[in-house]
């Protein structure tokens, strides 16, 4: 069987390129998300990777494909990985994620120090102040003073990580993509889509996934929660 053929020449190439990791191969039928969640459940993963075909290939990740079907279903974070070297800043690269107040984007901060503590790579963290999250929290505390909490307990949590903070005003999208260049992780939180929820096509990982040069990691829940089930 071809697809077979196909798995096990991609799991000699990663045995091969990384010895100490141990891979395995599984030829699924149906459609990809649903198997690729029911298996990270089963095996109970840290997260999900998937690739694209290049820049052409992300407006239908967000609209109905695997990348998509993975953000709605499973509850593991998700990298897609996009460009032909996805990992070349991986070792003297940085961490980009975005502050906004929000809980989605605080499960985005979370991954986003366990990744740079376990890479050893600094976290630029853009605290944005837009229109939409500029007023106060139903317990009357400002955005920037939730931000500004965020931000200490993070310093706490994690004093090995180097942190730099940035805050920007506008779109967080457009803040955040302006400093992926030589990114190893772009990180961002998602709200989810049920009723009251942002639309996929107007989501922030829909527009920074349409023009991120590098790897971006979606991320719905707490990382705590997937790390110990």
């Amino acid at each position: 069987m071809a697809a077979q053929a196909d798995v096990r020449a991609v799991v000699g190439e990663v045995r091969d390129a990384y010895p100490g990791v141990t891979a395995h191969g599984l030829v699924s039928t149906g459609a990809p998300a649903p198997a690729l969640s029911a298996l990270a459940d089963q095996v109970t993963a840290v997260f999900v990777a998937v690739g694209t075909s290049g820049a052409g290939a992300v407006t239908p990740a967000l609209t109905g494909s695997t990348a998509a079907g993975l953000v709605r279903q499973g509850r593991w974070p998700t990298i897609v990985v996009r460009g032909e070297r996805p990992l070349q800043h991986l070792h003297g690269g940085h961490v980009v994620v975005g502050l906004d107040g929000s809980p989605a984007s605080e499960h985005a901060a979370e991954f986003a120090f366990h990744f740079a503590g376990l890479h050893d790579c600094p976290v630029h963290l853009v605290h944005s102040t837009s229109a939409e999250h500029s007023g106060p929290t139903p317990d009357g505390v400002t955005v920037d003073e939730l931000v500004g909490c965020q931000i200490a307990d993070w310093n706490l949590r994690c004093p090995d990580v180097r942190l730099y903070v940035e805050r920007a005003s506008g779109s967080l999208a457009r803040s955040l993509l302006r400093r992926t260049a030589g990114a190893a992780l772009l990180v961002v939180g998602e709200h989810g889509h049920g009723a009251g929820r942002r639309k996929p096509q107007g989501s922030l990982s829909h527009q920074v996934l349409r023009h991120a040069p590098c790897p971006v990691a979606i991320v719905r829940e707490p990382v705590h929660a997937v790390l110990t089930g």
